[in-house]
């Protein structure tokens, strides 16, 4: 893989099969079924391919008043005001790429982590993946909602 190839940003986007269907020409998803959609550019190229996800039953209810927005992560920093019941979140990037790790290890500002474009989103689910999440950027900023 080239170098510029390795800093491509990587996008996922989870859909229910109903919507994969539309996206595809297709009609032969099963609508229990979900699929989340891989993304990566290089030299203005996006190539996406569909990756089935096991099916698990997950309803959200959400913790009222405990959403953080505009939290600068200038340092490698955690979910900010983790409530104690939350065992789930959605993490959206307001205003400029921000790498993560659910690992635990520290990401840096150069390429080590996950990175997550402007305007994207992502969910984490269970609590040890919410209090091994990691988040920098120089100037990016997360905009986190809590649920259980």
């Amino acid at each position: 893989m080239r170098r510029s190839e390795a800093k491509a940003p990587v996008v996922a986007v989870t859909l229910g099969a109903a919507m994969l269907a539309l996206a595809a020409g297709s009609a032969s998803a099963s609508e229990a079924d979900l699929y989340t959609r891989y993304c990566t550019s290089a030299s203005g190229v996006q190539t996406c391919s569909f990756v089935p996800v096991p099916s698990v039953a997950f309803v959200p209810t959400p913790l009222a008043g405990t959403s953080q927005f505009n939290v600068a992560v200038s340092a490698a920093a955690g979910l900010p005001s983790l409530p104690a019941t939350a065992n789930a979140a959605r993490v959206c990037v307001r205003t400029a790429e921000v790498e993560t790790t659910q690992d635990g290890t520290a990401p840096t500002s150069a390429p080590r982590g996950t990175a997550f474009a402007a305007g994207t989103c992502t969910w984490l689910q269970g609590r040890n993946v919410l209090t091994t999440f990691l988040a920098i950027s120089a100037s990016g900023t997360l905009d986190v909602e809590y649920f259980q």
